[in-house]
């Protein structure tokens, strides 16, 4: 079983390396997401959330590792329809990813992920905002990621079926 050797692993790392490392912070990251996986919401939260206080403690507040960590954490908030709470790590997770690299796929994931939770939401103003968004910031990319955005966005308009905006 998964979750056996997951806190098998997070107790070695933590006996003979100790908590206030990356290895240990993965070990959490991998029980975060396996209950995540498991639509365990509230559990998977406790991991990531001490991964998180690692992290910030590592100095490691701009990595990828902490926007995979806030991204998690606001999916699983998503998904029981808490989207105030996701939006506000989302913003967080985007604000990360544009001081690493604004014109990274990592930047424009992040917004995209936004967009949805707006979407889920039912805030369709802000959702098209930032669809928009990333069909702007992949306009510069390669034609399979503005192609990719660019369906995005028009299976946006056609679920809110405005077949005019879906015609781009």
């Amino acid at each position: 079983n998964a979750e056996k050797f997951y806190f098998e692993s997070l107790e070695t790392i933590d006996k003979y390396i100790g908590k206030e490392n990356t290895l240990y912070t993965n070990s959490l990251i991998k029980i975060g997401m396996l209950y995540s996986n498991q639509s365990q919401y509230p559990q998977s939260r406790t991991y990531f959330n001490e991964a998180s206080k690692i992290l910030i403690n590592l100095k490691k507040y701009y990595t990828s590792e902490h926007v995979f960590v806030l991204e998690a954490l606001a999916s699983g908030y998503r998904y029981e329809a808490k989207y105030d709470l996701s939006e506000q790590l989302y913003f967080k997770a985007i604000d990360i990813n544009k001081k690493l690299n604004a014109n990274s796929q990592d930047y424009i994931n992040s917004i995209k992920l936004l967009a949805g939770n707006y979407l889920d939401k039912g805030d369709l103003n802000n959702a098209e905002i930032y669809y928009l968004k990333t069909l702007e910031l992949t306009k510069e990319k390669t034609t399979n990621e503005y192609l990719r955005d660019l369906f995005d966005v028009i299976n946006f308009y056609i679920e809110l079926n405005n077949s005019n905006k879906a015609s781009i």
